[in-house]
Formats: C-alpha cells, sequence, structure tokens
C-alpha cells in the first residue's frame, strides 16, 4: 500500500507515474491495434475495390467477348446471308439457262418437226406429182393405144368398104355401101370415145357424198332442238356393217354475219380412258387407264370453222382457205383468246375441251380404237390413208382440210372427232395418267407447263394416230396447217 511508503507523496508521484505509463502503454496498444485494425480495413478496402476492379474487368472482358461474339455471329449471318444470296443468284442463273436452252431445244425441236412436215410435204408432192406423170403417162399410153386400136379398126373398116365396093352384084349400091362402111367407122370411133369416158375414174380426193347435216332450231342450252343422226359402225376389214340412228339434243348459238355456232349436249357419264395394252399402236401416255366420271357439258358439232373464227376474231390465219373448212394455223393461246371473245360476244361461257371430256364425247359409248369400230376409212375421214389400221383398207391422202361434216357424226352427233386437225385441248402435258382427275375436269397442275394437248389427229397423220385414245403435246405457241380446235360450253 502507497501508505506504507516511507514518502507517500513521492509514492503517489511513482504510482502516476506508473499508471500513466500503464495508460500510455495501453493507448499505444490501443493506437497500434487501431493502426492494425486501420491497416486491416484498408486492405480489405484495397482488395473488395481490387475484387470489385477485377470484377469490373471480368465484366467488362465478357461483354467485350460477349460483343465480339455477337459481331461474330452478325458477321457469320452476314455472310451466310450472302452464301444464300450467291446460291440463289446461281441458281436463278442456272433456272434461266435451263429455260433458255429448254426454250432452244423446244424451238430447234419445233422447227425440226416444221422441216420435217415441210420436207414430208415435199416428199409427198413429189410423189403426188410422180404420180400425177405417172397417171398422165399411162393416160398417153392408153390413149395411144386406143389410137392404135382404132387405126386397126379404121384399116379394117376400109377393107370392109373395098369388099362391099366390089361386090356390087350383091344389090347394094358403092355409094350405099359406102355410106354403110362409112356409119360404121363412126360408130366405133363413138364406141371407143365413150368407152373411154366410161373409164374415167371420179376425183377420189372429194369425200363420198353424205345427207347434210340437219339444220338446228333451238337458240341456248335453255332452248334446245332434237336432232336426228345417223352414225356408221365398221367391222374389222371397215366394212360398213351398220347405220344406227338416234337423237341428240343441239342449239345454234348465233355469230355475227349470220355464222352460227352448232353445240351439242354430251350427257354426263362414265367411261375407261385411254387404251388397253393390247391395243395396236399404243403408248404410254395413253395409260394407265382409268374410270372417269364426266359432267354434262356442251361441245361443237364440227371443228371451230373459218367463217367462225373470222366472225369473232376477225381475221383468218388458214392457209387452206374455205369458209366452212375447219380453222388452221392457230396457237393454244389464239384458240384461248377465241374462246374469252366468244364468251363476251354472247355472255356465256365458252373454253377448250378438257382432254377428258374430249375423249369421253369421241368414244361416244364405244371402246374400240375409232368411233367407228375396230378400223377406220377414208370414206368415214380425213387422213393419210396411204397406210391402214389393223386389216382395214388403205384409201387417199387429200393432203388439205375437208368441209366440217363431209363425213358421218360419231354417236353423240359429232364430226371429225379423227382426223382433219388435230384439236387443242385445255390439259397441261404430263407422260401418262398417273395421277390425273378422275372427275373430267382439265390436269393443269404440274407437268410441262410449255406443252398443251392435242386430240384427233390430221389430214396429214396416218390412221394410228387417229385413235380415240392418242394424245400428243406442242408448245403452246406453235402453229401448223393441221391445227386447229373445237370449244366446250358448260351450263350455268
Amino acid at each position: 500500500p502507497v501508505t506504507s511508503w516511507t514518502n507517500p507523496e513521492e509514492a503517489f508521484l511513482i504510482v502516476e507515474k506508473g499508471i500513466r505509463q500503464v495508460v500510455d502503454a495501453l493507448n499505444e496498444e490501443r493506437r497500434r491495434r487501431a493502426a492494425v485494425e486501420l491497416e486491416r480495413q484498408q486492405e480489405l478496402t484495397r482488395l473488395r475495390q481490387q475484387q470489385a476492379e477485377a470484377e469490373r474487368l471480368a465484366q467488362a472482358q465478357k461483354a467485350a467477348e460477349q460483343r465480339q461474339q455477337a459481331q461474330a455471329e452478325a458477321r457469320r449471318l452476314d455472310q451466310e446471308r450472302q452464301h444464300q444470296a450467291q446460291l440463289a443468284a446461281e441458281q436463278r442463273q442456272r433456272e434461266q439457262e435451263a429455260e433458255r436452252l429448254q426454250q432452244q431445244a423446244q424451238q430447234a425441236e419445233a422447227e425440226r418437226l416444221r422441216q420435217a412436215q415441210q420436207t414430208a410435204e415435199r416428199q409427198e408432192q413429189e410423189r403426188l406429182r410422180k404420180a400425177e406423170a405417172d397417171r398422165l403417162q399411162q393416160q398417153q399410153a392408153e390413149a395411144a393405144r386406143q389410137a392404135r386400136e382404132q387405126h386397126k379398126q379404121l384399116a379394117v373398116e376400109r377393107q370392109r368398104q373395098r369388099e362391099v365396093a366390089r361386090q356390087g352384084q350383091t344389090g347394094i349400091g358403092r355409094r350405099r355401101a359406102l355410106q354403110i362402111a362409112g356409119l360404121g367407122g363412126v360408130g366405133l370411133i363413138v364406141t371407143i370415145a365413150t368407152n373411154g369416158l366410161r373409164t374415167k375414174k371420179p376425183d377420189a380426193s372429194k369425200p363420198p357424198a353424205i345427207a347434210e347435216p340437219p339444220t338446228i332450231a333451238g337458240s341456248s342450252p335453255d332452248d334446245l332442238s332434237s336432232v336426228d343422226i345417223q352414225s356408221v359402225n365398221v367391222d374389222a376389214t371397215g366394212t360398213i356393217t351398220e347405220r344406227p340412228s338416234g337423237q341428240v339434243s343441239a342449239f345454234r348459238e348465233t355469230l355475227d354475219n349470220n355464222v352460227g355456232l352448232d353445240m351439242v349436249q354430251i350427257p354426263a357419264g362414265e367411261f375407261v380412258m385411254g387404251s388397253p395394252a393390247e391395243e395396236t399402236g399404243r403408248d404410254d401416255d395413253e395409260g394407265p387407264q382409268r374410270t372417269v366420271t364426266v359432267p354434262r357439258f356442251f361441245i361443237g358439232r364440227f371443228q371451230v370453222t373459218q367463217a367462225q373464227y373470222e366472225a369473232v376474231m376477225g381475221q383468218n390465219p388458214s392457209r387452206f382457205k374455205g369458209a366452212d373448212r375447219p380453222v388452221e394455223q392457230v396457237s393454244w393461246d389464239d384458240a384461248v383468246a377465241f374462246c374469252e371473245k366468244l364468251s363476251g360476244l354472247v355472255g356465256r361461257t365458252y373454253r377448250l375441251p378438257s382432254e377428258a371430256e374430249w375423249e369421253y364425247a369421241c368414244r361416244a359409248k364405244t371402246t374400240a380404237p375409232f368411233n367407228v369400230g375396230p378400223t377406220l376409212t377414208t370414206d368415214l375421214a380425213n387422213y393419210n390413208g396411204n397406210e391402214s389400221y389393223g386389216n382395214g383398207p388403205k384409201g387417199i391422202f387429200r393432203e388439205e382440210t375437208t368441209d366440217v361434216g363431209s363425213f358421218p357424226p360419231n354417236a353423240f352427233g359429232l364430226h371429225d372427232m379423227h382426223g382433219n386437225v388435230y384439236e387443242w385441248c385445255q390439259d397441261v402435258w404430263h407422260e401418262n395418267y398417273e395421277g390425273a382427275p378422275t372427275d373430267g375436269s382439265a390436269w393443269v397442275d404440274g407437268g410441262d407447263q410449255a406443252q398443251r394437248v392435242l386430240r384427233g389427229r390430221s389430214w396429214f397423220n396416218l390412221p394410228v394416230n387417229c385413235r380415240s385414245a392418242y394424245r400428243v403435246r406442242y408448245p403452246r405457241d406453235l402453229i401448223y396447217s393441221d391445227v386447229g380446235f373445237r370449244v366446250v360450253l358448260v351450263p350455268a
């Protein structure tokens, strides 16, 4: 205790000094700890700042990387778009080139066909000229033979005259005998000339005379006339076996200049379209056969004539001129334009037939290769008769169109469904009937859009190509002197 110290005052000073030393030591320790804590806090702050800076830098770097990735992705997408655009441009260029080549090929094929047709026409003309020359030569030879025969007979008659003159004792005077002999000579000459006239051949190029197609009085689809018709059936040799009679309903559409367009009503029904595998001359594009259901419609009784075309279109492009001959040298587009203009003139909708409608109308409930039977003759249609079909006969080659209605109608009352001129149809060309409609409508999707179907064949073609099932394609803008059309009206 301080009180035990000798000098209390000094003791208190020592105690105070000790306390101060302890306090100073404590303060120093507190300051040191405070400094250490401050330094630690500052270090923590610095570390946090460094960590925050590091995170900021990391975020900035990540953002930069993301921006770079986004820029890289944008560049990639842009390059991809450019690549796709380049591919599309190259594809368009290839398609344009392919289309150009196809057009060139079509033009070349059309030119080849035209040249082939011209060559065939020249060859046929040369053959006909040669045949005509041979015929004239034969006529001249026959005339020379007849002249020789005539001279021989005249020599015989002169000998008779001399014998009669020498036999005057018979009571017949010389003058009378000469008169009798002279009359005999004249009679012989007249007989020779008459025989020559009797053996003169008729003009085979003209169709055989048939009854004039009856006039139609009905004036609209709601005002129909019953028309008497007489069709023809033949056997395998082309011999007519029967001439069935019947009636059809029809009306006449009046055009300008008193020109009429006869339209026949075709009843609704089903038929097997195409040809069977065993049919002579069959092509693969005529199958597979299928059953088609066709609604009621009206179709032209005849192929559109030059008078009808001129009444509607104001022009006549045909090669073989004649008001009642079918119009030819018309493209598919020309035929469609005619239908559109006709529709506007009469207020009813006309169009080209579908391929199914055409074959249904052509067959007229028959199943043979032709609507007349198993073969065809040039007395029943206008085609190249230099070859026959099946066991049928050969015929003549008229080398031109004939007036519509020159040959008997089929059982639906339609004329020239075989031969005379090709007939345009609505349909786009397809290589066969796989996927074709079965409701009688035109097949206008897919296929070769530049090619359209034609049916019926023409004066230029052989009978195998005039069959009911035969089909062919032409570019829609092509024109030939054996290509025409007939029209269809769909009931309202």
